[in-house]
């Protein structure tokens, strides 16, 4: 069960897309958040101002998650949701991973990009260290993503890697009913992305093909499209 939530923020705009999906995950799964900014040691000098900042910007998260309550009805378990802003000095990905261990983290939600954009968090640089090296859920938002757009999707291949993440799904749906969180369980199959001029050219069609097959090449494509969609729909439905 989740209980409290870490929003890493670098002071843009960029890293800000975080704040509907923290608002409305706060407000639905009764989180208590947290938002942390890490400033490096040769921009100490700015630390109040730096300070200041995370701490408005919680106060309207937390505000904000509040009201998202009253829009669905919840009624908070105990104390209502609780939120605050922390910085610290340091190097981000380090901070942000032992801030985490230390104080009871559930989960780390953070935006792909942050300051300029492709300079400081893009995806390979902080947020991709985070995602390697963090013992709690890493969710990613990336900035272009509309605002009411905020449910999950959680994409499964059929490996036991991959449905590692279902206890976290089912965890998310129960801890306030899935009626209030749309879990959508996602497989994408793949088929061989060929154009045709004539059906009857086979020597041109991958060496999967069977060539002893009397159809042609399109409703070969056809029928396979078919039964990766079924077989898709059986594996799905089983997970």
């Amino acid at each position: 069960m989740y209980k409290k939530m870490l929003v890493p923020l670098d002071g843009s705009e960029l890293a800000e897309v975080v704040f509907p999906y923290a608002k409305e995950l706060a407000g639905r799964l009764d989180l208590d958040l947290v938002l942390l900014h890490v400033c490096s040691p040769e921009e100490s000098e700015l630390l109040p101002m730096r300070r200041l900042y995370v701490e408005q910007k919680a106060e309207t998260v937390i505000r904000q998650s509040h009201e998202a309550q009253e829009k669905y009805g919840i009624e908070p378990k105990g104390k209502a949701v609780e939120g605050r802003g922390e910085i610290v000095i340091g190097h981000p990905a380090e901070e942000i991973i032992n801030y985490a261990d230390k104080n009871d983290i559930d989960v780390i939600l953070i935006a792909t990009h942050g300051r300029s954009g492709i300079g400081r968090w893009v995806m390979g640089s902080v947020a991709d260290k985070i995602l390697r090296a963090s013992k709690v859920p890493v969710w990613l938002v990336r900035a272009g993503i509309p605002e009411e757009i905020v449910y999950d999707k959680w994409p499964m291949d059929g490996s036991e890697l991959a449905e590692s993440a279902l206890p976290h799904a089912e965890a998310v749906a129960k801890q306030q009913g899935a009626e209030l969180l749309d879990v959508v369980l996602l497989r994408v199959y793949e088929l061989a992305d060929m154009e045709f001029t004539s059906p009857a050219i086979y020597h041109l069609v991958p060496d999967s093909y069977p060539t002893t097959r009397p159809v042609a090449w399109e409703k070969y494509v056809e029928q396979e499209t078919n039964r990766c969609k079924k077989a898709n729909e059986e594996y799905l439905a089983g997970v």
